[in-house]
């Protein structure tokens, strides 16, 4: 199965029809989420694979000659997954009255299911099974210093030290309201990827359906209620270490900040590896984007289907010819990264 797939695509193809209008809901408030490509875990539960870094390179030889051979660079990980779930709940007297119940009892779904929206996509980018063991590993916990664009480490006890990501500093100083840019490359099968179950039907993705039954209700009186499950099973993956780079540190009050992003977004586009700059996503928030309205209000321009935008458009920018996504579950107010 191809693995740049969206949960969108995913979804087709398990050929259940009730599974794409749950997950066109779902992602309707996302931006990352709705953008990421999906890959089969390697197991049911995890997925076991590497974090790759200089791409290795073959060798001119004469007719005669052997060649020596070069395993690149690559350290074996593994990636856990995550189980999201929720559940709805409608009053049979409340679908009673209405002259379309089955559209009522959607609506009161769809509520339920964008909010899964809503917390699949913080997980993605904050979940840390250290705080919640139930999440998975998201982006942002896995850069824990500030790195030059090759990624070592540079100031602290670590110094010099290689970062398994490129973790950029913008200049702003701790104890302000600091934000980021997210620059994520989807060109490759080496490309962050989320990942979903092997051997799980529908790919893990669940939406139910459950019949009236009676039960109490606060105060012990008899009721007849409907209720709908829904579950998705997810992880993310980073292959490359170079596929995914963070600018941090981003002061938006500061104005000699600001002024440094347009040259901090071209180095790094720089930093990424040839094979992944063919197709790049950047994510930030929306007091970034409005930092470099007030700064350079001629060159932020609302971005345009025609400037190969994916869905989800409202709030993005077209910066210096770079597209700037308005990620709403990005805290605007990050901590320091040292």
């Amino acid at each position: 199965m191809p693995n740049n797939l969206t949960l969108s695509d995913l979804a087709q193809q398990t050929h259940n029809k009730e599974l794409l209008p749950m997950v066109q809901e779902i992602v309707k408030p996302t931006t990352i989420f709705a953008d990421m490509g999906c890959m089969q875990s390697s197991d049911s539960l995890s997925d076991v694979t590497g974090i790759q870094g200089d791409i290795p390179h073959g060798t001119w030889v004469g007719l005669d000659k052997g060649v020596k051979a070069n395993k690149g660079t690559w350290k074996q990980k593994e990636e856990g997954m995550g189980l999201l779930e929720a559940w709805a709940i409608v009053n049979e007297k409340t679908m009673s009255v209405s002259p379309n119940p089955n559209r009522l009892r959607w609506e009161n779904d769809s509520m339920h299911i964008q909010g899964m929206g809503e917390d699949a996509e913080f997980a993605l980018l904050y979940g840390n099974p250290l705080q919640n063991p139930n999440t998975f590993l998201g982006f942002m916990p896995r850069f824990g210093y500030c790195t030059n664009w090759e990624g070592d480490i540079v100031a602290g006890y670590h110094q010099g030290e290689n970062h398994p990501l490129i973790c950029n500093d913008a200049g702003g100083d701790e104890g302000k309201p600091l934000s980021y840019i997210l620059m994520v490359s989807t060109a490759t099968s080496f490309s962050p990827r989320m990942i979903y179950p092997r051997y799980k039907e529908d790919n893990g993705i669940v939406y139910r359906h459950f019949d009236y039954e009676n039960t109490l209700d606060e105060d012990g009186g008899n009721i007849r209620v409907a209720k709908s499950q829904f579950m998705i099973m997810m992880g993310l993956r980073i292959p490359n270490r170079r596929s995914v780079i963070r600018i941090a540190n981003i002061d938006t009050s500061d104005d000699t900040c600001i002024k440094g992003l347009s040259n901090k977004l071209y180095e790094a586009f720089e930093a990424l590896p040839l094979s992944m700059k063919s197709s790049v996503n950047i994510y930030t928030t929306g007091h970034v984007t409005l930092a470099l309205r007030k700064l350079f209000n001629e060159r932020v321009v609302p971005a345009k289907v025609a400037d190969a935008v994916p869905k989800n458009a409202i709030g993005d920018v077209n910066f210096d010819n770079f597209i700037l996504r308005r990620c709403y579950s990005m805290l605007n107010s990050e901590d320091h990264v040292a």
